[in-house]
């Protein structure tokens, strides 16, 4: 698909920035775990809260 949309002498400016984008999303998770587990604990922090979840058994 993205052979499609990019010219020729730009696939390699495509190919990088799809890439680039694995790293990208690597750093942003490390972050919001260390964010969610720092500010909520780890019991919290780590798994939902399923005493109030929406799919657990009433």
């Amino acid at each position: 698909m993205f052979t499609e949309c990019w010219q020729t002498k730009k696939r390699g400016t495509m190919g990088g920035i799809i890439q680039s984008m694995y790293f990208v999303g690597e750093i942003l998770t490390a972050g919001l775990i260390y964010l969610f587990l720092s500010t909520l604990g780890h019991d919290l922090g780590w798994r939902p809260d399923t005493s109030r979840s929406a799919w657990s058994a009433s």
